[in-house]
């Protein structure tokens, strides 16, 4: 599957990390990582960083990322909840996706499972369900 940059979507995971490392993908493309460990040791999608929720060692979290191309704004959740929404100051690439690496450099020391990739921005609801584990949708990955 590939991300096209001028259309919504939306990706979930559940990852369990090992340790720490920043840039440590879940999901990255070929230039950019769309779900991983940021800067100070925080979960982030695309330009959307959570400002209160540092990563935990060894404890499993739902993460999804929904992006609207018509506001051009990134959507961060964990566990079910909205942790942030930023303008987006990148544009997206349109390039293959890769699990738990970036360009075989940022490699992620943990468990990925369940990951999911929709072609429309998933509504609230829905990562909340996702979270619970109720899945009522079709994701192309």
């Amino acid at each position: 599957p590939r991300i096209i940059s001028n259309q919504s979507f939306s990706v979930e995971a559940w990852a369990y990390p090992n340790n720490v490392t920043v840039n440590a993908a879940v999901l990255s493309n070929s230039t950019s990582q769309i779900l991983q460990i940021g800067a100070s040791n925080r979960w982030q999608f695309l330009d959307c960083i959570s400002p209160g929720v540092t990563v935990s060692i060894s404890a499993w979290i739902h993460l999804a990322g929904v992006y609207y191309s018509s506001n051009n704004t990134c959507y961060l959740y964990g566990d079910g909840v909205l942790r942030n929404a930023t303008l987006m100051s990148n544009e997206l690439t349109a390039t293959k996706i890769t699990i738990g690496t970036k360009n075989n450099v940022a490699y992620f020391n943990g468990t990925i499972d369940e990951v999911k990739m929709f072609n429309y921005s998933k509504s609230p609801d829905e990562i909340n369900a996702s979270a619970k584990g109720v899945w009522n949708d079709i994701p192309l990955l």
